[in-house]
């Protein structure tokens, strides 16, 4: 389920019109610096970086907010502090 709805908030965030901030393109070529990569041999490559992490982000903020929501569930569900009730189930060995 997180993958849909990661996919589905990343081609909505990733159609709208956007320029890229400064501030992410510098933070990308540190990256790259960091790594020892000095020169880029396309520098369109950021933008493609950018659109990268923001798919990503997307992913993980889809991810986040999907197993939020289900911890309320899971508590009023199960009760007993989380943990599952263990009832006996009637077989026909255990009269």
């Amino acid at each position: 389920m997180w993958l849909v709805t990661g996919w589905l908030l990343g081609v909505i965030v990733t159609r709208l019109p956007f320029q890229l901030p400064t501030w992410v393109s510098d933070a990308i070529l540190f990256g790259f610096r960091v790594r020892g990569h000095r020169v880029l041999d396309n520098p369109e490559d950021v933008d493609t970086i950018a659109l990268l992490m923001i798919i990503i982000a997307c992913f993980i903020a889809a991810a986040s907010v999907l197993w939020g929501s289900r911890l309320p569930f899971d508590a009023t569900v199960h009760g007993n502090n989380g943990r599952p009730h263990h009832k006996r189930m009637m077989t026909p060995h255990t009269r």
